[in-house]
């Protein structure tokens, strides 16, 4: 079994800020809020399970923080991503990625609401891509 990292561990972690790739699950939904601390992070893969409606708020911080992230793995969550929530990422990431220079992001999530890919490709896919 896993261990989880809680607060005082994540804390630490943050302040690592060469830290450009990260494998973990968090014991509580707050500790999410110092992941966007890494600056650094190229890749983030959360192994626990949580409400994506009570990290939402810390992983757009991430989004909006971490500049330099190219794969976000949050597949371990059951819970469907919702649709308002990937047009948040889509805007933030319209403000601090450049799609001349970068690399859409990947984001891996379990489920997403149905609705046409083609839809949200033609709006978004140069600044992220969703994998289920």
């Amino acid at each position: 079994m896993e261990e989880l990292l809680d607060e005082n561990d994540i804390l630490l972690l943050s302040q690592i800020h060469s830290l450009n790739t990260l494998e973990c699950g968090l014991l509580k939904d707050d500790s999410f809020k110092y992941l966007a601390k890494l600056t650094n992070l190229e890749t983030l893969i959360v192994t626990s399970d949580y409400y994506i409606e009570n990290v939402s708020s810390h992983l757009l911080n991430i989004f909006r923080n971490c500049t330099k992230l190219e794969f976000m793995d949050l597949s371990y969550c059951d819970e469907e991503i919702t649709r308002e929530l990937i047009y948040k990422i889509l805007d933030i990431l319209k403000n601090v990625r450049n799609p001349f220079l970068q690399n859409p992001l990947r984001l891996r999530v379990a489920d997403y609401p149905n609705y046409p890919q083609e839809q949200f490709n033609s709006m978004g896919e140069k600044y992220f891509i969703i994998e289920v």
